[in-house]
Protein backbone atom coordinates (compact mmCIF):
# COMPACT_ATOMS: atom_id res chain seq x y z
CA UNK A 1 0.00 0.00 0.00
CA UNK A 2 3.14 2.36 0.20
CA UNK A 3 2.83 3.10 -3.42
CA UNK A 4 -0.49 4.01 -3.38
CA UNK A 5 -1.01 6.30 -0.36
CA UNK A 6 1.36 9.28 -1.70
CA UNK A 7 -0.24 9.29 -5.05
CA UNK A 8 -3.59 9.39 -3.30
CA UNK A 9 -1.98 12.81 -1.25
CA UNK A 10 -0.60 13.95 -4.56
CA UNK A 11 -4.53 13.53 -6.10
CA UNK A 12 -5.61 15.63 -3.47
CA UNK A 13 -3.36 18.39 -4.38
CA UNK A 14 -3.66 18.07 -8.01
CA UNK A 15 -7.63 18.83 -6.86
CA UNK A 16 -6.98 21.99 -5.73
CA UNK A 17 -4.48 22.79 -8.40
CA UNK A 18 -4.69 20.95 -11.53
CA UNK A 19 -2.69 21.36 -14.38
CA UNK A 20 -2.92 18.23 -16.71
CA UNK A 21 0.89 16.78 -16.30
CA UNK A 22 0.81 16.35 -11.96
CA UNK A 23 -2.80 15.44 -12.14
CA UNK A 24 -2.44 13.30 -14.90
CA UNK A 25 0.55 11.52 -13.13
CA UNK A 26 -0.98 11.15 -10.01
CA UNK A 27 -4.01 9.79 -11.41
CA UNK A 28 -1.62 6.77 -13.25
CA UNK A 29 0.48 6.45 -10.18
CA UNK A 30 -2.65 5.67 -7.79
CA UNK A 31 -4.03 2.80 -10.67
CA UNK A 32 -0.84 1.45 -11.06
CA UNK A 33 -0.31 1.33 -7.46
CA UNK A 34 -3.73 -0.72 -7.14
CA UNK A 35 -2.89 -2.93 -9.56
CA UNK A 36 0.35 -3.39 -7.90
CA UNK A 37 -1.35 -4.78 -5.09
CA UNK A 38 -2.12 -7.91 -6.97
CA UNK A 39 1.68 -8.80 -7.98
CA UNK A 40 0.35 -8.90 -11.84
CA UNK A 41 3.91 -7.27 -13.21
CA UNK A 42 2.48 -7.80 -16.91
CA UNK A 43 -1.20 -6.10 -16.12
CA UNK A 44 0.60 -3.43 -14.61
CA UNK A 45 2.86 -3.09 -17.62
CA UNK A 46 -0.08 -2.82 -20.27
CA UNK A 47 -1.67 -0.95 -18.33
CA UNK A 48 0.79 2.06 -18.20
CA UNK A 49 1.22 1.16 -21.66
CA UNK A 50 -2.26 1.65 -22.85
CA UNK A 51 -2.89 4.60 -20.58
CA UNK A 52 0.57 6.31 -22.00
CA UNK A 53 -1.50 6.38 -25.46
CA UNK A 54 -4.82 7.22 -24.49
CA UNK A 55 -5.56 10.99 -25.26
CA UNK A 56 -7.82 12.75 -22.56
CA UNK A 57 -9.98 15.05 -25.06
CA UNK A 58 -12.53 15.62 -22.32
CA UNK A 59 -10.14 16.30 -19.59
CA UNK A 60 -9.95 20.42 -20.65
CA UNK A 61 -13.04 21.23 -19.79
CA UNK A 62 -13.65 19.02 -16.82
CA UNK A 63 -10.67 21.24 -15.26
CA UNK A 64 -12.64 24.12 -16.02
CA UNK A 65 -15.55 22.98 -14.16
CA UNK A 66 -13.39 21.89 -11.37
CA UNK A 67 -15.16 18.14 -11.69
CA UNK A 68 -12.38 16.72 -10.52
CA UNK A 69 -12.82 16.78 -6.76
CA UNK A 70 -15.26 14.04 -6.81
CA UNK A 71 -12.17 11.78 -8.64
CA UNK A 72 -10.01 12.10 -5.69
CA UNK A 73 -12.48 11.45 -3.17
CA UNK A 74 -13.39 8.27 -4.78
CA UNK A 75 -9.53 7.65 -4.90
CA UNK A 76 -9.45 8.06 -1.10
CA UNK A 77 -12.69 5.97 -0.25
CA UNK A 78 -11.01 2.86 -2.85
CA UNK A 79 -8.31 2.96 -1.01
CA UNK A 80 -9.72 3.20 2.61
CA UNK A 81 -11.98 0.40 1.23
CA UNK A 82 -8.77 -1.80 0.00
CA UNK A 83 -6.84 -1.04 3.36
CA UNK A 84 -9.69 -2.63 5.07
CA UNK A 85 -9.51 -5.54 3.63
Amino acid sequence: MTGVSPATSALSVAEREFTDNPGLAADRDFHLGMLALASNTRLVGIVSSLRSQTRLLGLPPLVAQKALGGSAREHRTLLGLVAKG
